[in-house]
């Protein structure tokens, strides 16, 4: 059980780090930046999820 939750928290945190990004680069206001991260944190967040799902 505890092998499980610590899986799903790693999981969801993963898409954190694409959201650093977004807020990286609109304080620099690099739109084109911001905008791969934004895809970025899509993709990852569905890779997370889906990896959550198998794995559950």
């Amino acid at each position: 059980m505890l092998k499980t939750v610590l899986f799903v928290l790693y999981a969801l945190m993963i898409p954190l780090v694409p959201l650093w990004g977004v807020r990286h680069y609109r304080r620099n206001k690099n739109g084109s930046k911001e905008i791969v991260c934004w895809v970025l944190f899509a993709v990852q967040t569905l890779v997370s999820v889906g990896s959550i799902i198998s794995y559950v």
